[in-house]
C-alpha cells in the first residue's frame, strides 16, 4: 500500500491589512452631551421686617433626575462597523448591575486635517485609510531625496489610502479628508453600582459640602469588539449641579446669615427705607430699612437667582 503525503499551507499574505479600530471620547463637536442631573434642595426664604432666613430641605444626595449622555466616535471601516458589539466595563467584579447603556447612532463623517511626514520613507498612510477616502492637499513642503535632489510631489493611491514618492524622501503634507466613523451614545447614572458603598458615601458627602469633584468618581469604561478587533475608552462622569445649592448673604454691615451646603453668595442687595409714624403722635416716627430684593450667584456654575421681597 502506497503512502499519501499532503501539505497544509496557510497564505498569511491573503489577509487584508489591519484597518484602524479606535474609540475617541474627548471630541465635543458632535453635541448631544449632558451631565447627570441630580435632585437638589430648593432654597426656601423666610422674610420678616428686619431679616431674611434661608433653609434647604433634606434630600437623598445624588438622586438621579436625568441620566447623563456622552457621544463617542468609533473610527473603523464599514466592514468592521457591521458587527460592532459594545460592553460596559464600569462595574466592579463583585457587581453584575450597571447604570450604563450604549446605543449605536449609525455612520457619520466629518472633515479631518492631518499632517503627514516623510523621514526617509517612500510611503505614508493616512491615519484612517480605510474605505478609500478622497483627499485634498492643503499645504506641502519641497520633497527631497537623501542627496538633496528635489523630487516631484507625492502621488496618492486612493484604494490604499496612502501617498508614495519616487524615492526615499524627506518632506511633509497637510491634508484634509472625510473619514467615516460609527457614532455611539452612552447614557450613564451616578455611579452607585460602579463603586463601593463607602466610596459612594464619600461622593455624597463631597456633593453636600461644596463640590463633588473633590471625591473619587468612578469613570465610565466602554469596550468594543468587531471582526477580531477590540478597543476600549473611558470618560469621567459629569454632574449638575456639582454641589447642593446653599446661600450666603449679608444684612447690613455686620450681620451675616449663611447656609452651608453650597457656594451661593449674594452679589447685590436692594433695600428700601420707610418712615413709620406713631398713630397717636404724628411727630414721633422711626425710619426702618427693609430688604426688597437680592441677587445670589453660584461660584461653581455662575448661575444666578433673583429674590424679590415686597416690603410690608
Amino acid at each position: 500500500m502506497g503512502a499519501v503525503q499532503t501539505d497544509l499551507r496557510l497564505d498569511i499574505a491573503s489577509f487584508a491589512a489591519q484597518t484602524p479600530f479606535e474609540l475617541v471620547v474627548d471630541d465635543q463637536d458632535q453635541g448631544g452631551n449632558r451631565p447627570v442631573s441630580v435632585t437638589y434642595s430648593k432654597v426656601e426664604i423666610k422674610v420678616t421686617q428686619w431679616s431674611v432666613a434661608a433653609s434647604v430641605p433634606d434630600i437623598v444626595p445624588l438622586t438621579v433626575k436625568q441620566t447623563g449622555l456622552k457621544r463617542i466616535k468609533l473610527y473603523c471601516s464599514k466592514a468592521d462597523a457591521v458587527g460592532v458589539e459594545v460592553y460596559d466595563g464600569s462595574v466592579t467584579p463583585s457587581s453584575r448591575s450597571t447604570d450604563v447603556n450604549v446605543s449605536n447612532l449609525g455612520r457619520r463623517a466629518e472633515p479631518l486635517i492631518e499632517t503627514i511626514n516623510w523621514q526617509g520613507s517612500t510611503r505614508q498612510k493616512l491615519k484612517y485609510f480605510y474605505d478609500a477616502p478622497s483627499v485634498e492637499i492643503l499645504h506641502q513642503t519641497v520633497f527631497r531625496d537623501r542627496t538633496g535632489r528635489t523630487l516631484s510631489a507625492p502621488q496618492y493611491d486612493q484604494t490604499a489610502g496612502e501617498f508614495f514618492t519616487s524615492a526615499e524622501a524627506h518632506g511633509a503634507l497637510i491634508v484634509k479628508y472625510y473619514p467615516e466613523f460609527t457614532l455611539l451614545q452612552a447614557s450613564y447614572g451616578n455611579g452607585a453600582v460602579a463603586t463601593s458603598r463607602e466610596q459612594f458615601t464619600a461622593m455624597q458627602n463631597a456633593w453636600m459640602t461644596g463640590d463633588i469633584t473633590t471625591a473619587e468618581i468612578p469613570p465610565v469604561r466602554i469596550f468594543v469588539l468587531s471582526n477580531g478587533k477590540a478597543t476600549e475608552g473611558s470618560f469621567s462622569r459629569e454632574f449638575w449641579p456639582k454641589a447642593n445649592p446653599g446661600i450666603s448673604y449679608s444684612i447690613g454691615p455686620s450681620r451675616t446669615v449663611t447656609h452651608e451646603g453650597g457656594d451661593w453668595t449674594a452679589t447685590s442687595v436692594t433695600t428700601e427705607t420707610r418712615r413709620l409714624f406713631d398713630p397717636k403722635d404724628q411727630s414721633s416716627y422711626q425710619d426702618v430699612q427693609y430688604i426688597t430684593s437680592f441677587v445670589a450667584q453660584d461660584a461653581n456654575t455662575g448661575r444666578t437667582m433673583n429674590f424679590n421681597i415686597p416690603a410690608p
